[in-house]
């Protein structure tokens, strides 16, 4: 590992007396910068030209324009918010990775990190006796859903607080919510060889006896550096037994120990939770279609008459409408999805039953490389949706019931991995 010495890190005095730790630019995410400000852009770019009709009527009314075009007019515009949003984020993460630095300073009491973009910046301070221990955890990329590989060029240092500790016991969200986890950053985007030594001098400062930590239970317990990758379990447990975590507090799914093997039974889980968003965005898609055909589209028909104009407008309107129907179908689907899976002897059989014919897999224990929570490659609203991933030694990984929550598929992965002794 290297000392902190041999990194890019520069460490100066600051003029309070502390300690001030000053990154660079962030060296291995410049693809993923250039990936995100052209996606955003076009994005965005879309975003405008899809709007600016409207706008252009909103500002520069015509004699002939109705009320009843400005409201169609002002909902569009409301509507296409979102979009715009979508966009401008992805950008400003681009140009955070591109051109955005970090930077950390600590005080006699304090952690302050910042992120540096130009002349804008962000800082996030901790108490250093609030901090119970530090974490460094390494991206993880999958390629076609296949086995997750380190990136050891892109971490991020991480301070759990008190408060984050007991609320990821409890299961319960932090209080401040998201806010609280983003000010739990201290660096991110930079290589695990340049965070683990700084992350370990950290953990020194606040191991200062002007500044112990003070933890629950533990007295004056020192604060430790762990490494992590991605979000996988550890390997094994305190007596070197598989890991398996607890049963999570909502999971669904009846277990039932078998001599040899077990049964799982995963019932229906509803539309509404197991939709994960897609039905509430397929409702808005579709009322919003709903409003444009019914105010919009005899303008757009009496604007363009003729035969063939006519056959586009229908078609692209029906696009639109395929695509919200399609996303209520797959919510109904994923509601009314059930399964039972077991795990016999050396033999792993899933059966899946939903709204359309049931699906049967079957494989042997050598046969299988790998069983755990794995990434679907799908996104609702920003979040990563992930599944039960089978993968097999021969042939593409099995995505299945990612309509369950994550805690259920990682606690049942574990189960299988044991009972089948695959590599944890």
């Amino acid at each position: 590992m290297k000392a902190l010495a041999e990194t890019r890190i520069s460490v100066e005095s600051s003029p309070d007396g502390g300690t001030l730790y000053r990154f660079p630019t962030r060296p291995k995410a410049r693809g993923f910068g250039i990936f995100a400000t052209l996606f955003g852009l076009a994005f965005t770019g879309f975003a405008v030209f899809w709007v600016s009709g409207s706008l252009q009527s909103l500002i520069s009314p015509g004699k002939n324009a109705s009320p009843i075009g400005r409201v169609f007019d002002v909902v569009f515009v409301v509507f296409s918010l979102p979009f715009f949003a979508v966009g401008l984020g992805v950008l400003a993460a681009g140009f955070a990775m591109l051109l955005g630095r970090s930077s950390v300073r600590v005080t006699r009491d304090q952690l302050i990190a910042t992120d540096h973009l130009l002349l804008l910046r962000y800082r996030r301070r901790q108490p250093l006796d609030a901090i119970r221990k530090l974490e460094v955890n390494v991206g993880t990329s999958s390629t076609n859903g296949g086995p997750k590989k380190p990136m050891e060029g892109f971490a991020v240092l991480s301070a759990e607080t008190d408060e984050l500790a007991q609320a990821k016991a409890a299961k319960r969200k932090p209080t401040g919510g998201f806010r609280a986890v983003l000010r739990s950053v201290i660096a991110w985007g930079y290589p695990r060889d340049w965070l683990r030594p700084l992350a370990d001098e950290l953990a020194e400062h606040c191991n200062a006896e002007s500044h112990r930590a003070l933890v629950a239970d533990d007295g004056d317990a020192p604060v430790g550096v762990i490494e992590t990758v991605g979000s996988d379990d550890p390997d094994t447990d305190e007596a070197g037994q598989p890991y398996v975590p607890t049963r999570p507090i909502d999971a669904t799914a009846d277990v039932t120990e078998l001599h040899p093997g077990l049964s799982i039974k995963l019932p229906a889980r509803g539309i509404r939770k197991a939709g994960k968003g897609t039905f509430g965005f397929a409702v808005m898609w579709l009322g919003f279609m709903a409003v444009f055909t019914t105010i919009g589209g005899p303008g757009f028909f009496s604007a363009n008459p003729g035969f063939w104009p006519a056959v586009g407008i229908t078609a692209f309107i029906a696009l639109f409408w395929a695509i919200g129907l399609g996303l209520l179908l797959s919510a109904l689907n994923a509601g009314k999805r059930r399964g039972v899976i077991d795990a016999i002897g050396d033999t792993l059989l899933v059966t899946k039953q939903s709204l359309f014919k049931p699906k049967q897999f079957e494989w042997t224990a050598d046969q299988l490389d790998d069983v755990r929570l794995g990434p679907t490659g799908t996104t609702v609203n920003d979040r990563p949706i992930n599944c039960l991933l089978v993968t097999p030694k021969q042939g593409k990984p099995v995505k299945l019931f990612a309509e369950r929550d994550d805690d259920e598929l990682r606690w049942l992965a574990a189960l299988l991995r044991r009972e089948l002794r695959l590599p944890s």
